[in-house]
């Protein structure tokens, strides 16, 4: 009786190109499992938080606020960019946003927070990346606060909020932005991780990755201990096809 090889499992990883995906269906994978990723964003009716160069959203329950430099240069550049996303996003007329710009200041005290629906497009995630690169030039650096009680205590004294010690320190995220004035403005519902199949062969698993804004696309292969080599092979020109990157290997 002939014995059965051992198998193991190759991996290796890459980068996402923009025509990675379409050619990866081109090739009859399916997807069979995704994990979503939902996203809130906030700011004030006025836009002060966008227009100060911070953003605050919340990501599956955990509160974010990114920082940008405060230089007095970049404020005074980013007051129109508020305006134009403000239309843009509660709107979602491109094309009208060049006449709406001058009535945004004078209508703002009009906004009312939106309802927690994803946005029509299909790059949401982006999209709000776009926002944050509206506002800030390309040498900006950027700090981010995750702990709710952190924000808050940001928050507080960049709105100039009038709380005692105590007070900030039992306040819950909900409340603190009810007598703020922050409300929510726009919710992403996106594909934070999505495993596909392709030939019964390969698993390919493509990413978001946190750290870097970036996809990431894991290969899984399954062969024959004795087919190592031929295995790494197929993976690489299933790759090159599939306009897949390589990550850079990091060096200690």
């Amino acid at each position: 009786m002939e014995a059965t090889q051992q198998k193991i499992q190759l991996r290796q990883q890459y980068w996402v190109t923009k025509a990675s995906k379409a050619k990866l269906l081109q090739v009859g994978a399916k997807c069979v499992d995704t994990v979503p990723h939902k996203e809130h964003y906030y700011d004030t009716a006025l836009d002060e938080l966008a227009m100060a160069q911070l953003w605050l959203s919340q990501r599956n329950q955990q509160w974010c606020l990114i920082v940008g430099s405060q230089d007095q240069a970049t404020r005074e550049n980013t007051a129109i960019c508020a305006s134009v996303f403000s239309a843009e996003l509660l709107h979602q007329d491109r094309t009208d946003i060049q006449n709406s710009k001058s009535t945004i200041y004078k209508n703002s005290e009009e906004k009312k927070p939106t309802q927690l629906e994803p946005l029509d497009s299909q790059s949401d995630r982006q999209y709000y990346l776009n926002k944050t690169q509206a506002y800030v030039k390309p040498t900006s650096t950027y700090n981010e606060l995750m702990g709710e009680h952190d924000i808050i205590t940001y928050l507080t004294d960049f709105l100039h909020i009038d709380l005692t010690t105590e007070e900030e320190r039992n306040m819950t995220m909900e409340d603190f932005l009810r007598q703020a004035g922050i409300f929510h403005y726009a919710s992403n519902l996106t594909a934070y991780q999505s495993t596909y199949k392709l030939c019964d062969r390969y698993t390919i698993i493509i990413k978001m990755e946190d750290s870097s804004l970036k996809e990431s696309a894991t290969v899984l292969l399954d062969v024959d201990i004795s087919s190592i080599c031929t295995g790494f092979e197929e993976i690489e020109n299933l790759a090159n096809y599939l306009e897949f990157e390589h990550q850079a290997i990091q060096s200690e």
